[in-house]
């Protein structure tokens, strides 16, 4: 059986105040992350890079197969840091997530979310998971107070073949449409961020046509693509 270790800490900090707003991109000025690492442990995800993900160098990781998504670690004050840093900044769009298995025990990308529907800040949500509709209340309070945009990360828009090798822990496809149906029938801004387009594997016709149509028979807005980072 696959191991994970899960680690509780206490960080010094969680909002990331970039230097300007990320235009182009998801047009935010922070961030935050109740998590480090990801079980689901995309094999494409740049965050494997030892420049943003330090969990690789600690003890507590030495013989994972994978430390990316076999050692996670909580930020136990997220929640407090982040009301605590928020509340003398200026109102610009904050993306926040992830809502990977370790949140339904928890809910530290609720609390944070809660944070700023208090603070009306307005929120950009990019996911993999349909477990954020179980916070469809709170989305919808963030929705009516100021604005909130959730893109669903996909690579792949079937659930075969390089899905199941990419991104074999990934909730399905299918799920993540109909996830973004339901908040766009909530009258939510939703759409798919599509990255990255693998070359020569996700970048043929077949699959970005079908990337926008489903997109669109879901409700989305958008298709937000990018291409693939490499390490170095």
């Amino acid at each position: 059986m696959r191991e994970v270790i899960y680690e509780e800490y206490e960080p010094n900090s969680v909002l990331n105040v970039h230097k300007r707003i990320d235009g182009g991109w998801f047009w935010n000025k922070y961030s935050a992350f109740p998590y480090m690492g990801c079980y689901y442990g995309c094999e494409y995800c740049y965050w494997r890079d030892e420049k943003y993900n330090r969990l690789v160098k600690e003890p507590r990781a030495f013989g994972l197969d994978d430390p990316f998504s076999q050692y996670i670690k909580i930020k136990k004050n997220a929640v407090e840091l982040l009301r605590q840093s928020l509340a003398n900044k200026p109102t610009e769009v904050i993306y926040i997530d992830s809502y990977q298995p370790i949140e339904s025990k928890y809910r530290l990308a609720r609390e944070m979310l809660r944070v700023c529907a208090d603070l009306c800040f307005p929120v950009f949500i990019n996911e993999k998971s349909p477990l954020l509709l179980k916070d469809l209340d709170l989305l919808k309070e963030i929705n009516s107070k100021s604005y909130l945009n959730v893109g669903f990360s996909m690579a792949f828009s079937r659930d075969d073949g390089a899905k199941n090798i990419f991104e074999s822990r990934v909730p399905s496809v299918v799920s993540r449409f109909k996830a973004m149906k339901r908040l766009s029938s909530q009258g939510i801004i939703v759409g798919t961020v599509f990255m990255p387009i693998l070359p020569f594997i996700g970048d043929d016709e077949d699959n970005i046509e079908a990337m926008v149509k489903k997109t669109k028979d879901a409700g989305g807005s958008y298709v937000l693509d990018g291409g693939l980072t490499l390490n170095g």
